[in-house]
């Protein structure tokens, strides 16, 4: 069997030439001491206002919370028609702050100055909203796109540059990166979807299996985050019987992932 290699992101290579691929960890257990369940997001920790200065330039937001799919802890970053958030001059970084139109609350936590333009890093509190806005790394850096809508190329090459502000950090190891699989349900399951957070069953063939795939087509309306380790490619169906999903690779060599359920699937409708 061929392996499905989810590729790391050399952190000292900023090219914009070079296929990027991400890094997927296996996710660490939980253990018994305290300290060890503490999720650290140390690239934040690091940043400070210092190199913030006021300027007639455009100043890029970058918004970001950190959000929980099953006990599955990641970073999603704020886009507006993939693109940052930005304000063209102010000197008062609290009414920055204040006037981000995002549900919740929201905390400057750093700058940084990077070719030749300015980057808020603001943390966003309190906001569980499911849309399409918040996007993972892998949406940035691997596909580029959300669904139909392109990911300004700036927007790619900062997280190219900086893709360890994606990092969680537990007992000592990254937790795991969510990819982002496409998949098509027919519109009338659209609002079950949203409700419920299920695309199980509302897929068009008879069986309770969940299929999905990587590259967008035309016809998906649905965008999953997942939550999957490195796994061979097969075109044994009989391998669920013993695994939770599987890439199943079909006669004209398209690959397909297949889930027996969607415990580490967050479908998100397209607007």
């Amino acid at each position: 069997m061929d392996k499905y290699n989810l590729l790391g992101i050399n952190d000292d290579d900023d090219s914009d030439d070079e296929e990027v691929s991400l890094l997927i960890h296996s996710k660490n257990t939980i253990s018994g001491n305290y300290l060890d369940n503490i999720i650290e997001h140390t690239f934040i920790d690091t940043l400070d206002l210092k190199t913030y200065h006021k300027t007639k330039q455009m100043i890029y937001i970058l918004v970001y919370r950190i959000n929980c799919v099953n006990n599955n802890y990641f970073v999603e970053f704020y886009l507006n028609k993939g693109d940052f958030l930005s304000v063209t001059y102010s000197s008062d970084l609290n009414f920055i702050a204040m006037n981000i139109n995002i549900t919740g609350t929201s905390y400057i936590k750093g700058s940084i100055d990077w070719n030749g333009k300015q980057y808020l890093i603001v943390k966003q509190n309190n906001n569980n909203d499911v849309n399409n806005n918040w996007t993972t790394l892998f949406d940035i850096v691997v596909n580029g796109y959300v669904f139909r809508e392109k990911i300004h190329e700036n927007v790619v090459s900062f997280f190219k540059t900086h893709n360890t502000i994606a990092n969680l950090i537990q007992n000592n190891n990254i937790l795991t990166k969510p990819i982002i699989l496409y998949c098509m349900v027919d519109d009338k399951h659209k609002l079950y979807v949203k409700k419920t957070k299920s695309i199980q069953y509302c897929q068009t063939h008879n069986n309770c299996l969940i299929t999905l795939h990587n590259e967008y087509m035309d016809t998906d309306n649905i965008r999953n985050i997942c939550f999957v380790d490195d796994c061979d490619i097969t075109d044994d169906t009989e391998i669920l019987n013993i695994e939770k999903y599987i890439i199943l690779r079909t006669p004209n060599n398209k690959k397909y992932w297949i889930f027996k359920d969607d415990k580490y699937i967050l479908p998100i409708t397209s607007n």
